[in-house]
């Protein structure tokens, strides 16, 4: 079984100020005009014909919209042989999106 580690979006600011880690959008493109983090974009079902746009990449959060194709994105990299560390956001940007709500909101 593959191990898939976790990252909650908010651990997500302070994991992306160490410049050793980018993100890894993998949903489609219409799905990211609901937003999106800076960072790589690579739809999940093209992932192996593109993986050479991440090759410069040190160590990886990936995401999607809730958390699942990420995960098989992860499996995905490693069978192609990603070397750096691989983390999933947990909920995808679903949970990115309710974080920044908790941040914003105001009594």
């Amino acid at each position: 079984m593959d191990d898939i580690i976790d990252i909650k979006a908010k651990n997500l600011a302070a994991k992306l100020a160490d410049i050793t880690w980018s993100t890894l959008d993998v949903r489609g493109m219409r799905e990211r005009s609901a937003g999106s983090l800076e960072g790589f974009h690579i739809p999940l079902e093209l992932l192996g014909e593109k993986i050479d746009l991440i090759k410069e990449a040190q160590n990886l959060i990936v995401y999607c919209r809730c958390g699942n194709r990420s995960i098989t994105a992860i499996k995905e990299l490693k069978r192609l042989g990603f070397k750096g560390e691989l983390l999933n956001l947990d909920g995808g940007m679903m949970s990115v999106h309710r974080e920044n709500s908790k941040q914003n909101f105001s009594y």
